[in-house]
């Protein structure tokens, strides 16, 4: 039995959710303020159980059973929690961490304290009810999504999800995502990542796929620290968990780095390269649809030996990209030819047409479509 989600009606109340057993005459919730108790108990003939008479802003933990004239099932150990306010459709925590690394089933728990720190309660379902349609995104104000490690064995985001996301952020929705896999799934793996899967990672969660590790190294960095300037300013470094504290091993966790207004806000900490660990972006209007063309600051900037260039195209085009150096002689084509619509990456190694390295200093490139020229600097430095 799976209960799929425990939703917010007021103030004090309650409403769980779970799949509905054959046989089953009715179910037992058990729920309590912590969670390794659950003091209290109520039963209801239907899948849809209410618990009422709540604390307003307070911790409920949540466990289900099934019963019917030959005994009771087993007790869901799994850990569901809500916290109720008196606006229900303020914030939802989604549990998409299916993976088999995935054993304990309570992080949940993190997000309970800070939260109610900062007033507001939240509803709690697990990733299939989003894809089955039980729960709608777009009726909450904020959406935190669980991914842990989560990778291609089974999703980050499936197509259902990725179009559920997509019209929430759309439709002004706040997203919040944590998981180290996520762009490994949907652009770095060869052969598993769709184009789909590319266009929603670049342009709604603006993030662009770099390594599998920081510095390309597993096991390694476990500390992040804030970008000054950026929205994390001010925090502390914090260590997440290397399999020691009761979680998982976030051994892979992805290097990435933030396009078409993706803003880089953590880095991973004493890692030289690779190095990014998260972004934030806002979403409008003009950023959802994709524009006509887009050439995008290469990364890293500055560099040495190498670069990468990206940009995207709404439709086929003939592409001209070209570096230039500060005397606006042509220094290397990258590329010259007839490009599909979607985004494309180039590398620079800092070498000219004839196989020679360049000096350092500043370089522009170009790039020449059907649609227009669009210019950018890079820094080489030595």
């Amino acid at each position: 039995m799976l209960a799929s989600g425990n939703s917010l009606i007021n103030d004090s109340t309650i409403s769980v959710r779970c799949d509905a057993v054959s046989n089953a005459l009715g179910y037992v919730v058990y729920y309590g303020t912590d969670s390794a108790t659950s003091p209290d108990s109520v039963i209801s003939e239907t899948n849809e159980i209410h618990i009422t008479g709540l604390d307003e802003l307070s911790a409920c933990f949540i466990r289900i059973k099934s019963y019917n004239d030959a005994g009771c099932s087993n007790l869901n150990t799994k850990c569901y929690a809500a916290v109720p306010s008196a606006n229900p459709w303020e914030s939802l925590i989604v549990n998409g961490f299916d993976r088999s690394t995935n054993t304990r089933h309570d992080y949940v728990k993190q997000y309970i304290q800070p939260l109610i720190a900062a007033g507001s309660g939240f509803s709690y379902v697990l990733n299939e009810s989003v894809y089955d349609g039980k729960i709608s995104l777009c009726d909450y104000e904020t959406v935190i999504w669980i991914l842990g490690d989560e990778s291609s064995a089974d999703d980050t985001f499936n197509p259902v999800e990725q179009d559920s996301v997509e019209n929430f952020l759309k439709q002004g929705g706040k997203l919040f995502v944590s998981g180290s896999e996520i762009g490994w799934d949907l652009e770095g793996k060869t052969g598993h990542p769709t184009q789909a899967d590319k266009d929603f990672y670049h342009n709604f969660l603006k993030a662009d796929y770099i390594a599998d590790a920081p510095a390309g190294v597993s096991s390694t960095y476990y500390s992040a620290t804030p970008i000054l300037g950026e929205i994390f300013d001010g925090i502390d470094d914090f260590s997440f968990d290397n399999g020691t504290h009761g979680t998982f091993d976030v051994d892979w966790p992805d290097a990435i780095n933030g396009i078409n207004g993706g803003v880089n806000v953590m880095k991973y900490k004493n890692a030289s390269s690779s190095n990014i660990a998260a972004i934030s972006n806002s979403i409008d209007e003009e950023s959802y649809i994709l524009r006509e063309y887009a050439l995008h600051q290469n990364y890293p900037n500055p560099f040495n030996p190498t670069t990468t260039i990206s940009f995207t195209l709404a439709k086929a085009s003939n592409v001209r990209l070209e570096i230039f150096n500060i005397r606006g002689e042509k220094v290397r084509s990258l590329a010259n030819g007839y490009f599909n619509a979607g985004y494309w990456t180039a590398v620079w190694d800092g070498k000219n047409d004839h196989g020679l390295s360049v000096p350092s200093g500043m370089y522009m490139y170009r790039m020449i479509t059907g649609m227009g020229i669009q210019v950018k600097n890079m820094l080489l430095l030595k």
